[in-house]
């Protein structure tokens, strides 16, 4: 069984893919939650963090 899934002309691993998957699935749950686009909830999130990492 291969281990790469191929979407175009790029390979991704499964493991990498399912993950990625899992995450924006997690980011679509979150942005209907708060009436968010999954971009601007990318961006709170992004800002969020940087912000502790500043303090």
């Amino acid at each position: 069984m291969r281990n790469e899934i191929y979407i175009g002309n790029r390979a991704f691993s499964k493991e990498t893919l399912l993950i990625e998957l899992e995450l924006l699935n997690k980011l679509q749950r979150l942005s209907l939650k708060s009436g968010a686009s999954v971009s601007e909830t990318i961006n709170n999130l992004l800002n969020q963090q940087l912000k502790e990492q500043q303090q």
